[in-house]
């Protein structure tokens, strides 16, 4: 909780900032920047961050920042909102579980009020990892299909195995009373034979 706090009162930071260097490229010069100073500023921060904006380093710093931003193919479209913010609003209500590295991707990247992406690369991008993301679940969900079929046909082999077992022991058990009744039938017929020679 205290890393997101810490987090958004940054960006806040950031954007008030950004707001009045904005404010101040409105002027033709320093001069006229530090006679128009903005009413919720005090005169030492605005004294400060003039000096900051007109200084060299600075300057050559904010001009590479510049060209690397304008390297990117592809931009978003949330803001000011951290992604960490859009991950907490768009979390499963029953489950919890924050959006995918590839839904993020839509939401920051997809004009969902104008239907729009942010530029074909970014369309393109999401429409090529939406196909690579999807085979890949379902690579998994098959391998897990496998792991369940090998499983159960594990369990119905031990179980064929068992009822072959058992018809084996019955089989045993059958031949065992087979060889009883004949021994029975043979006493009785000796027992027969001996009361038959005696009448």
């Amino acid at each position: 909780m205290n890393e997101a706090i810490e987090a958004d009162m940054k960006r806040r930071y950031s954007t008030w900032r950004y707001n009045l260097h904005k404010t101040f490229l409105q002027y033709e010069s320093v001069e006229e920047a530090l006679e128009n100073r903005p009413e919720n500023v005090g005169e030492d921060d605005w004294d400060f961050l003039i000096n900051w904006w007109h200084d060299d380093e600075w300057l050559e710093l904010s001009g590479k920042n510049k060209k690397n931003r304008d390297k990117l193919t592809i931009t978003h479209c949330a803001g000011t909102k951290a992604f960490s913010r859009i991950r907490f609003e768009n979390q499963n209500p029953e489950t919890g579980e924050e959006p995918s590295r590839i839904d993020m991707f839509k939401l920051t990247r997809f004009r969902e009020n104008k239907k729009t992406w942010v530029g074909d690369v970014a369309e393109n991008a999401y429409e090529a990892t939406r196909r690579a993301y999807e085979a890949e679940r379902r690579s998994t969900q098959l391998a897990e299909e496998l792991e369940a079929m090998k499983a159960s046909a594990a369990q119905q082999n031990e179980e064929l195995e068992a009822v072959k077992a058992s018809a084996a022991q019955q089989s045993e058990e059958l031949e065992a009373v087979k060889a009883k009744q004949n021994e029975t039938d043979a006493l009785l017929k000796k027992l027969l034979e001996q009361f038959s020679s005696r009448k």
